[in-house]
């Protein structure tokens, strides 16, 4: 499963603050491609998505 982050305020020292769902759970994704087409869908341009953190985690039920 893959999770969105980026860095808080852009600063690379900083912690990652990532991408939640509606009831402020982590938004998981298959793949990265899966979390890229969400993006797209939600308005973030792809020059954007540079900045972005797609770190592999396990999911709740692995």
């Amino acid at each position: 499963m893959i999770i969105v982050g980026r860095h808080i305020e852009g600063i690379a020292l900083n912690d990652l603050e990532y991408l939640l769902d509606a009831d402020g759970n982590e938004l998981m994704f298959d793949s990265i491609e899966d979390a890229k087409e969400h993006l797209v869908e939600i308005g973030m341009p792809e020059e954007e998505m540079y900045y972005l953190k797609f770190v592999e985690v396990e999911a709740e039920n692995e």
